[in-house]
């Protein structure tokens, strides 16, 4: 049986990864261990929150890019900013979103929106 190694059979070396939501606890840690496991991390929000383990990755290579990604505008230029910079986008983590705490069955249509 071969003896696999979880930490070598993530190997992101070289991959450059975009993470929507960074600054959430999902997010955060995503983009640790995308880090940690040799991408290039470009990590999104909506806002400009404070956690020191992402401020501590942009000062190794990464970036991070505040953004509204409800705007459809926006999204187009910021994919070519990033391809720009980078070259590619290899990995999409797309765990940006909001909770409603509503419902589901009785929201309105705004509020879902």
């Amino acid at each position: 049986m071969a003896d696999l190694c979880f930490e070598s059979a993530y190997d992101f070396s070289g991959q450059v990864a975009v993470v929507t939501g960074a600054y959430g606890a999902i997010g955060s840690t995503i983009s640790l261990m995308l880090a940690e496991r040799g991408a290039r991390v470009i990590m999104l929000d909506k806002i400009d929150g404070k956690n020191a383990n992402l401020h501590e990755l942009q000062g190794k290579g990464h970036s991070r890019r505040v953004i509204d990604l409800t705007v459809f505008e926006s999204i187009s230029p910021l994919i070519e900013d990033v391809e720009r910079e980078y070259g590619k986008i290899d990995i999409l983590i797309n765990n940006a979103g909001i909770a409603l705490i509503d419902d589901a069955l009785n929201v309105s249509e705004q509020r879902w929106d």
